[in-house]
């Protein structure tokens, strides 16, 4: 069965392959992948589960345009954030390893 594989949509595109039900609930997919980088031929299975699949092409390029408006709304608040943050200087005294342990050298830096 021919399937359209959003997975890694946002990274590597819609992937279509042939595929064949798992053993098990029955709606995740079992699909090999063949890559042939660097003169290296292998195949791997792959597992695509309900929702990261489609029977239909247009289906699975309207998920994919979902998870990169997502991907962007993300960005996006974090962009803000990043904007919005403002960089301390922050004073750490020395601190000794003498007994103590690397938590509580830590703790006492940041609470300086």
């Amino acid at each position: 069965m021919e399937i359209y594989v959003t997975k890694w949509a946002l990274t590597r595109g819609v992937f279509r392959v042939d595929a064949e039900p798992a053993p098990g609930d029955g709606q995740t997919m079992c699909f090999r992948l063949v890559y042939d980088e660097m003169g290296n031929v292998f195949s791997l299975p792959m597992y695509a589960h309900p929702g990261e699949w489609f029977t239909d092409e247009q289906a699975a390029l309207a998920r994919a345009e979902e998870m990169r408006q997502r991907e962007i709304r993300r960005l996006e608040e974090e962009l803000r954030l990043m904007r919005g943050m403002e960089i301390e200087v922050v004073h750490a005294k020395a601190a000794r390893f003498d007994g103590h342990s690397r938590a509580q050298v830590r703790d006492e830096l940041l609470n300086a």
